[in-house]
């Protein structure tokens, strides 16, 4: 489940359902993401205007599984691949993107070019 609210997470966590998402972005902090390691699997990235990994924050997101807001989704396209190889450099991919069709072709052909290089 991704976008939940508070209340709906801490009534599934305490009936130990994990399958879903806690939000990070420039107005969730990491640090609210630190309190749910373990308790749920998934971060949700958002983009709202800027990509909020970084190298202080990316050992924290590593402990979930991952989906990133593309930031086309938020009218900028143009980022896709800034914030492909900002996290290239990283060592992090997320395991999923949400994103429309065409531009799912584009992470696509981004993270081929990973292994083949």
């Amino acid at each position: 489940l991704l976008d939940c609210e508070m209340p709906y997470i801490f009534q599934k966590i305490k009936k130990n359902f994990k399958k879903m998402a806690i939000r990070f972005s420039e107005y969730e902090p990491i640090e609210i993401s630190k309190k749910f390691i373990n308790k749920v699997d998934w971060i949700w990235i958002d983009t709202y205007t800027k990509l909020p990994v970084n190298f202080t924050n990316i050992k924290t997101i590593k402990k979930f599984k991952s989906c990133i807001v593309c930031p086309e989704r938020w009218g900028r396209e143009k980022d896709i691949k800034k914030y492909f190889y900002k996290m290239r450099k990283m060592n992090f991919l997320p395991d999923s993107v949400m994103t429309s069709k065409k531009n799912s072709l584009k992470w696509r052909k981004l993270s081929q070019k990973k292994t083949n290089n």
